[in-house]
C-alpha cells in the first residue's frame, strides 16, 4: 500500500500551527519507509515505522488519520509480540481517541471515544506492568495517568501517578 499521497497532500495545505514543516518532513521519510518494509516479513520493523507514521500525524493534529496508524501499529505488534511496542501502540491510540473525543459535537461519539481511550489506556496498563521494568512503566503510567485525566477518571489518574512515583524512586 502506497502511504504518501496524504504526507504529500500536506506539503499544499495551507498554514496552520500544527502544520510544522519539520514533522511534515519527518511524514514524508517515515510513509516512504512504511512503503518499503511494507512487503517484508519483519513485523517488528513495520510496528515501528507504523508508529512513528501515527505520531506524526497525532503531532499535526490529524488524530482520526492517526488513530488508523495506530490500530496497524497494533496490529502488527500482536504478531512481534513486542510489550514496548504494543505498549506504544495502546497509549497512542488512547491518546488519539481522547483528542477525537474533545473535537466531537455529539455527546454519545465523544462518551464512546472516552470509554474506548480508557479501556486503551487500563489495558496499556496493564500490559506494562506485566512486561516493562520499572523506569519504563512509570513513564508509560504517567502518560496513561494524563489520558484518564482527559477521560474525567481523576481517581484512577492519581492513582497512576503514586504508582509511577513509586516505581520512579525503587
Amino acid at each position: 500500500m502506497v502511504h504518501h499521497e496524504a504526507a504529500h497532500r500536506l506539503r499544499g495545505a495551507p498554514e496552520h500551527p500544527a502544520r510544522d514543516p519539520l514533522v511534515i518532513q519527518r511524514l514524508a521519510l517515515a510513509v516512504q519507509e512504511l512503503d518499503r518494509v511494507e512487503g517484508l516479513s519483519r513485523p517488528g520493523e513495520l510496528a515501528r515505522t507504523t508508529l512513528s507514521v501515527a505520531r506524526c500525524y497525532a503531532e499535526l493534529g490529524m488524530h482520526d488519520t492517526a488513530e488508523w496508524y495506530y490500530r496497524q501499529a497494533l496490529a502488527a505488534t500482536g504478531s512481534h509480540k513486542s510489550a514496548h511496542l504494543m505498549v506504544d501502540a495502546l497509549t497512542g491510540l488512547a491518546e488519539a481517541l481522547v483528542f477525537r473525543a474533545h473535537a466531537c459535537n455529539d455527546d454519545a461519539d465523544r462518551y464512546t471515544f472516552l470509554e474506548r481511550a480508557r479501556d486503551l489506556a487500563f489495558e496499556a496498563a496493564s500490559t506494562a506492568s506485566r512486561t516493562l521494568g520499572s523506569a519504563d512503566e512509570a513513564a508509560v503510567l504517567v502518560v496513561i495517568a494524563n489520558v484518564l485525566s482527559a477521560c474525567g477518571d481523576t481517581g484512577d489518574a492519581a492513582a497512576l501517578l503514586t504508582r509511577a512515583r513509586g516505581l520512579a524512586t525503587a
